[in-house]
């Protein structure tokens, strides 16, 4: 089973990550696999580019994340620091660090430059399903099974949290828009906006009869778009909370 896949920046390679433990990197344009990394010991959770497609990373069950060269599928770091499987991991849009999530509760900042981490985020209560960091790369929100999303932000070396909560079951994914408003999916069946710089929310977004499994905004933030259970995508206007569209 392939568990997770993204696209480089350019859209000319794709890497994927499976239950069979293998991370291969794919060229998109004829199918070939170009890579294929043997290096975890476990099924694969997560997989994601860095915003200049130099990099990415692949998050796995054996409880490590490993970030590798795209050209090459030379592997840059191993990161050890969680004590369960890893289920969610992003780059910041600035290249400076890795945010992790896990199974143990918690969320680390890793350096890029020499792969330690910075910060460790513990203030979660249950598993860490899905992490974002703001398009500043000043703040980085992660979403739990503990119903909630916790904004990170980064002041002056230090780490401000702040809890937004209203989820009624775990919040699986989390999207920011350049505007700083922040979208959260959950298994409640909703969508939620919130203003990521106050925690106000902004609209909640109901009308999927399933799982809210993933979210993405458009490139101007105007749009949003959401996967379900219910085998339906719902495209949002951000502006007014209204679905304008329902892909089946």
């Amino acid at each position: 089973q392939v568990n997770t896949c993204a696209f480089s920046p350019d859209w000319t390679r794709v890497v994927t990550g499976g239950d069979d433990d293998l991370v291969k990197i794919w060229d998109s344009k004829t199918g070939k696999v170009l890579f294929t990394l043997e290096h975890h010991d476990g099924a694969i959770k997560c997989v994601c580019f860095s915003s200049d497609g130099k990099l990415f990373a692949s998050a796995a069950y054996d409880h490590l994340v490993m970030v590798w060269e795209a050209a090459t599928g030379k592997q840059v770091f191993c990161l050890q620091g969680h004590t369960h499987s890893v289920e969610t991991c992003c780059f910041s849009p600035n290249g400076a660090f890795l945010c992790s999530g896990s199974w143990d509760n918690t969320a680390i900042i890793w350096s890029l430059k020499n792969g330690m981490p910075t910060y460790v985020l513990n203030k979660h209560r249950n598993v860490i399903q899905t992490c974002a960091f703001s398009h500043d790369s000043k703040t980085v929100a992660t979403g739990s099974w503990d119903c909630t999303v916790r904004l990170w932000h980064l002041v002056e070396g230090d780490m401000a949290v702040k809890c937004l909560d209203g989820h009624k079951s775990n919040v699986h994914s989390l999207a920011f828009a350049k505007n700083h408003m922040l979208a959260s999916g959950s298994w409640d069946m909703t969508i939620r906006l919130w203003d990521s710089k106050t925690g106000e929310l902004i609209h909640l977004l109901t009308g999927h009869s399933g799982w809210v499994q993933a979210c993405s905004f458009s490139g101007s933030g105007d749009l949003l778009a959401s996967a379900s259970d219910d085998q339906t995508v719902r495209v949002w206007d951000t502006s007014t909370g209204r679905c304008i569209k329902e892909l089946e």
